[in-house]
């Protein structure tokens, strides 16, 4: 069975913006891949588990923010982009 047009829209319009959101995160993860790369190897193991750590803390933060505010705002964002009926 096929789905008509308009559903195609408003799956399309959703995945554009979780892939807006994708590619910036990895843009900024990969900003700074080069950088923790280098560090690993001029530091010892202690400062290299704490910055690890560090890091790790960072990213489930911004992901848990990042997500939480797809969750309650990407609605919102549809509708004023390109209307209501496309919710």
């Amino acid at each position: 069975k096929f789905l008509n047009l308009s559903y195609v829209t408003i799956y399309g319009s959703y995945m554009m913006v979780f892939q807006v959101v994708t590619v910036l995160m990895s843009s900024f993860v990969n900003a700074i891949t080069a950088s923790v790369g280098n560090f690993l190897i001029n530091q010892n193991d202690d400062e290299v588990t704490s910055i690890a750590k560090q890091f790790n803390t960072v990213f489930i933060a911004l992901a848990t923010f990042i997500s939480l505010n797809m969750y309650f705002l990407v609605n919102d964002f549809i509708t004023s982009w390109i209307g209501e009926k496309f919710i």
